[in-house]
């Protein structure tokens, strides 16, 4: 009978570890080897460096997103350079990132600077957005850009994933930070007269 009563107490405290270990170990080192997070990236195309006043130039971004599903994926585009009405100097001429592009002036509401609260929109930005997307969607967006004024025309790009959860859930990963805290990758074209 003691025999029995050792293999039970035996039993019941594998049984026990193995209970641990399904419900607080194993998930808990899971979790910290699990890698596959969005990563985004993102290749900026402008079609010319140097352009004269009441022309037009391209400007072009493919998004890539790898290795997991993001829940929002976000891709904007400032124009510090830029005053008036942005509809009239920026114009959409390719888009496929499921919701409509949204065109935000200076004053609307930004969202959210990371661990500070919200922010106000700085410069006229347009903003695509794509929801649901999965590892290894790409999306693109091509603008018209007619600058109503000579001098350097500045635009300053970024593509955010939600969750924002680590470093690679943004783009570009360093260079010049804007009123949001987030990094941004720089183009300028020159306008003369």
């Amino acid at each position: 009978m003691a025999v029995k009563a050792v293999a039970a107490v035996a039993a019941c405290a594998v049984a026990a570890a193995y209970f641990v270990a399904m419900i607080g170990v194993i998930p808990q080192l899971y979790l910290e080897y699990y890698t596959a997070y969005p990563t985004l990236t993102h290749h900026v195309s402008v079609s010319d460096s140097n352009i004269p006043l009441g022309e037009s130039f391209s400007l072009r971004i493919d998004v890539d997103n790898e290795y997991d599903q993001a829940d929002i994926l976000i891709t904007s585009v400032s124009f510090p350079s830029l005053e008036g009405n942005l509809e009239d100097h920026v114009r959409l001429v390719r888009y496929d990132f499921g919701m409509a592009p949204l065109y935000l002036e200076a004053g609307d509401a930004a969202g959210v600077v990371y661990g500070a609260g919200s922010a106000e929109i700085v410069h006229p930005t347009i903003r695509s957005t794509g929801v649901d997307v999965a590892a290894g969607d790409k999306h693109h967006v091509e603008f018209l850009i007619t600058p109503p004024t000579e001098g350097d025309f500045e635009m300053q790009i970024k593509t955010t994933a939600v969750p924002h959860s680590h470093s690679k859930a943004h783009y570009p990963h360093s260079g010049f930070v804007d009123t949001q805290g987030e990094f941004v990758e720089i183009h300028v074209v020159g306008v003369f007269g």
